[in-house]
């Protein structure tokens, strides 16, 4: 078993796979982490000299040191709610997917002129649907 520091820095990947295989750190890329505050933290948590210590408690303090120093990929997103999208605007979405595929399945000259022609048409659809919420918020309050 390594419990050096430094082994534990450049392998933390592989340790945190091997040492508890039911949990895995959702982050982002390895090689633009701050690894120093990571070996730090673990020096000072974990000891370098420290044998008395139980692989299921090692496992753990390094878990916590990671999820605390390593950055999360990306922060999540909160979902907007919209109350104007309603099912028109979904068919008209699905029918503008459909049709950009068609264009990059069989780009014609027919098929860009359609394109556009739906595209144009979800954005009426949406701005009116937008305008028809916005109108019935602001002239029943």
């Amino acid at each position: 078993m390594m419990t050096s520091v430094g082994a534990i820095t450049t392998q933390s990947q592989y340790l945190t796979t091997l040492l508890t295989p039911h949990t895995q750190l959702q982050v982002g890329n390895f090689a633009k982490q701050a690894w120093d505050h990571f070996s730090e933290c673990a020096s000072t948590q974990l000891g370098i000299g420290n044998s008395s210590i139980s692989v299921e408690d090692f496992s753990v303090k390094l878990i916590d040191i990671a999820a605390y120093t390593i950055q999360k990929s990306k922060p999540s997103v909160q979902k907007r709610n919209t109350i104007w999208y309603n099912d028109e605007c979904k068919e008209a979405r699905s029918n503008r997917k459909k049709a950009l595929q068609k264009v990059k399945s069989s780009p014609t000259d027919d098929n860009i002129q359609r394109y556009k022609i739906i595209r144009a048409k979800t954005r009426m659809n949406y701005e009116n649907s937008q305008m028809s919420i916005m109108a019935a918020v602001c002239f029943f309050d």
